[in-house]
């Protein structure tokens, strides 16, 4: 998407895992509970431009959240679509959903969920019970990312 000129926000909501922060640089933001209200101005300036081109994050704290604690009342939430008409895309990373309830709590404040999938592991029933949680909701599934591939296997 940054080599086609596409603005995107990625919002980091993973906070058992803020790899995403880390690696490009994000302001630790949300999660810390710094973001007081719901004003555009406000959230905004804890956005950070990253390495890549065009591409921005809002970074998140590393801890014991969950959407519905750091976002209280829909607070942030709401300004989501103000958020985004400033970016051509905005992309919730979250938490594994295997594992934690966060992701699924987020499913409801967006247009689509993508997946990713590990390729060193196999699929397991608790993956299959995701996706059938996003059919069940009516979720929009976008589809799936495959990661950790390594290139002696591509053929």
């Amino acid at each position: 998407l940054s080599l086609g000129k596409k603005k995107v926000l990625i919002i980091d909501t993973n906070f058992s895992n803020n790899a995403l922060t880390r690696e490009l640089d994000g302001k630790l933001a949300l999660g810390g509970h710094n973001i007081a209200s719901d004003d555009f101005m406000e959230i905004m300036r804890f956005v950070r431009p990253t390495r890549i081109p065009n591409v921005d994050i809002l970074g998140c704290s590393r801890g014991d959240y969950s959407p519905s604690e750091v976002f209280p009342e829909g607070r942030f939430i709401n300004k989501l679509k103000e958020i985004g008409s400033q970016y051509d895309y905005v992309f919730l990373e979250g938490s594994a959903m295997n594992q934690y309830t966060d992701s699924k709590e987020l499913t409801r404040y967006v247009e689509g969920v993508i997946l990713v999938f590990a390729a060193d592991s196999v699929i397991k029933p608790w993956d299959k019970e995701s996706i059938a949680f996003l059919e069940k909701q009516g979720t929009r599934f976008i589809g799936s990312i495959l990661n950790k591939i390594k290139t002696e296997n591509i053929n």
